[in-house]
């Protein structure tokens, strides 16, 4: 019989059980949350893989909607994504990764598995777990009152689009942050970069966002990609657009690199040349 390639997966490291507050009471009727039962699973986090146990409660009011939910410790909650085996804090990471330090799906996945050898996880499944990160970053960067309220200390916004190096096969993941604060409003895969495609899937409809929030735009900041300053000064119009000095300190920096390192060739063959 042929020896099977399978590779058998890590078991759990530590167990935690999740319960509720022992006077814990139902949020919409007041009623008390009696206990009908414990469940089990599996939660990966960047520290260890845990069996944990959490204790389900429901409301003793019939008439209450929570009498038919099943209620689990908001302790256990804040430790998870909906439907995944991956803790929070993973998903965290992977989000820094690619948006932040601007990995490709394949460095996260080796970067994973080098520095975190319990984190059992396929590059596909890396890759799923962006999408939805980047899901959630879109439908958030929609949310007017959750803008209105995170940016209520600021008068106002200063906003920068950049474009992050495509997967292979993939669209351009088009990122709107807002520079002071470092929060990502809108994330978008555009599979068109003309600047109708940018205005009509991303600027206009943040634009849209950002007036039903109250929140005025002060100036904008993007590499110098002609399609992203067109699109932006004609949907943001009068408000000031700035190159990127990063990328233009870049770019500035290409030319006398190559220069700097031809010049050190010729002068290291010029010297062999005396000493002989």
């Amino acid at each position: 019989m042929a020896k099977s390639n399978y590779k058998s997966k890590q078991p759990a490291t530590n167990k935690v059980h999740y319960r509720h507050p022992s006077k814990t009471s139902c949020i919409l009727c007041g009623s008390k949350l009696e206990c009908i039962g414990t469940t089990q699973r599996q939660l990966i986090s960047l520290q260890e893989k845990t069996k944990v146990a959490i204790q389900i409660r429901r409301c003793v009011n019939k008439t209450c909607s929570n009498h038919k939910a099943n209620l689990k410790p908001l302790a256990y909650q804040h430790q998870i994504v909906f439907g995944s085996s991956y803790g929070i804090d993973v998903y965290g990471l992977i989000g820094h990764m690619r948006l932040a330090k601007r990995q490709t799906i394949p460095e996260i996945h080796q970067e994973l598995r080098r520095g975190y050898a319990h984190i059992e996880i396929g590059e596909r499944h890396v890759e799923n777990i962006m999408n939805q990160i980047s899901l959630c970053i879109e439908l958030s960067g929609k949310n007017a009152v959750h803008l209105q309220e995170y940016f209520s200390d600021q008068s106002g916004l200063i906003l920068s689009i950049d474009g992050v190096e495509p997967e292979k096969g993939h669209s351009i993941l088009y990122i709107v942050r807002e520079v002071i604060s470092g929060k990502i409003l809108f994330a978008h895969y555009a599979t068109y970069t003309d600047a109708e495609h940018l205005k009509n899937e991303i600027l206009l409809p943040l634009q849209q966002t950002l007036q039903q929030a109250s929140l005025a735009v002060l100036g904008w900041i993007a590499d110098k990609e002609l399609s992203i300053g067109k699109a932006v000064q004609e949907v943001f119009k009068g408000v000031p657009f700035q190159h990127c000095q990063s990328h233009f300190l870049a770019a500035m920096k290409k030319p006398l690199t190559k220069e700097d390192t031809q010049l050190g060739k010729a002068i290291k063959k010029n010297s062999v040349k005396s000493s002989q």
